[in-house]
């Protein structure tokens, strides 16, 4: 579910930014996704 969750947010990183932008929980599933992109 989690990685599902993590593929969505890769789908769609600005609409998940504008929708939780002071999450502490998107903001780190946000970073780890950045991470995973990079490499």
């Amino acid at each position: 579910m989690l990685d599902t969750f993590v593929s969505d947010l890769g789908n769609k990183p600005l609409d998940m930014r504008r929708l939780l932008p002071y999450s502490p929980l998107c903001r780190t599933l946000m970073n780890k996704t950045d991470e995973v992109n990079e490499q």
